[in-house]
């Protein structure tokens, strides 16, 4: 197993930045009644440049490369190509399009052009000993054949006021059979903890329906990038790349400088509109990594905080599938929550040219917009 534990040489790679004047905004509600959805359940950008939107009433939009409006493929219902709790959409091989549905369990394929395809009922693998103590089922994302990537965990367990839970997670990649093709182990998935309300902390009563509210404090991110598996436990710089056959290849460890808290210093934040206490300690810093993302040609798009490798421009690194370093990302004018725009990490599809991020405006309306993508060979 070979380890990577040096500090990057940033100004060694290929050097990429994000345009900061979109190519194209769908979301426009000047532009018809197509432009307007509330929220978005998924996202993907074809190879010839279309956008497809999956919104908060389970339809799937198509958009041109200018963000004209082309279709409408797909809708509430229980029929063929109909969605009653859509959950997720996804690329896989041949601009085919993956809408996965949580209630009843199932997966719609769509060809290239809208067109529907057929729909798999999804069979989870049998409930076999080794997977007892992770009941709870999930779809994290697809293969480019087709097969899922899923979880199972413990589910949702009894929680005190300030009590801290540790969460694992069994990554499995499936058959729509139920056959497990590859079985990641037990990872570590999230640290979770139950903080009482202000009222609470003042000696007050416990509002059942507020104490039962859990704070995020730790999380991993992981999924699928080319044909591999990646994971990440986010506070530091650690992630793991397995095969398609669930055998570790690799595990890129990089020196990052601990990122010291950001807090604000008013001791509380805001959850549900509920202002809570933080009198005890939620988290000792901010992670060098937040989130990351797989790309169409089956790179790693690492989001990093500014600080992380002593040069506050660079937004993301880019490693390939096996985590060998490609790029240094910089987006000089990042979108952030003030501005204009703020993305939204969750839904974000990256190819050689583009990068298309779902964000919403000062209204908090969503829209998907496109930036150009630029490469070169030095800062």
């Amino acid at each position: 197993m070979a380890v990577w534990r040096e500090t990057l040489n940033l100004d060694a790679l290929e050097q990429w930045e994000i345009g900061n004047q979109p190519l194209t905004i769908v979301g426009d509600d000047t532009r018809g009644e197509a432009h307007e959805f509330g929220f978005l359940s998924g996202l993907a950008r074809l190879s010839d440049g279309r956008v497809i939107v999956a919104t908060d009433q389970s339809t799937i939009l198509a958009f041109d490369s200018a963000g004209n409006f082309l279709s409408r493929f797909a809708r509430k219902g229980s029929g063929p190509a109909e969605f009653t709790t859509f959950r997720a959409l996804h690329r896989i091989r041949g601009d085919t399009l993956l809408a996965y549905q949580h209630f009843p369990e199932s997966v719609t394929l769509f060809g290239p052009d809208g067109s529907y395809v057929r729909t798999h009922r999804v069979v989870r693998p049998a409930a076999q000993q080794e997977f007892a103590e992770f009941a709870a089922f999930e779809l994290k994302s697809a293969f480019p054949d087709g097969s899922l990537l899923v979880h199972r965990h413990g589910g949702e367990r009894s929680m005190e006021p300030d009590q801290v839970n540790t969460d694992s997670v069994r990554p499995l990649r499936i058959s729509l059979t139920g056959e497990v093709v590859a079985d990641f182990g037990t990872r570590w998935e999230r640290d979770q903890m139950r903080i009482a309300t202000v009222a609470a902390s003042n000696g007050g009563p416990v509002p059942t329906e507020m104490s039962s509210t859990p704070y995020l404090l730790r999380s991993a991110m992981w999924g699928v990038v080319g044909d591999r598996v990646f994971y990440s436990t986010g506070e530091r710089f650690n992630i793991e790349m397995w095969s398609p056959t669930g055998k570790i290849e690799r595990i890129v460890r990089v020196n990052t400088a601990r990122i010291p808290s950001t807090d604000d210093g008013r001791g509380e934040f805001l959850a549900k509109g509920v202002r809570y206490s933080t009198a005890r300690p939620t988290r000792e810093f901010d992670p060098p990594i937040f989130h990351a993302r797989a790309d169409v040609q089956g790179n790693l798009w690492v989001g990093v905080h500014p600080k992380a490798f002593g040069d506050s421009s660079v937004s993301y690194v880019v490693l390939d599938s096996t985590g060998t370093a490609r790029a240094a990302v910089r987006w000089r004018n990042r979108p952030t929550r003030g501005g204009e725009w703020s993305l939204v990490g969750n839904w974000q599809e990256i190819d050689d040219h583009t990068f298309t991020t779902a964000a919403t405006d000062r209204d908090d309306a969503f829209h998907v917009i496109v930036f150009p993508l630029h490469k070169t060979t030095r800062r």
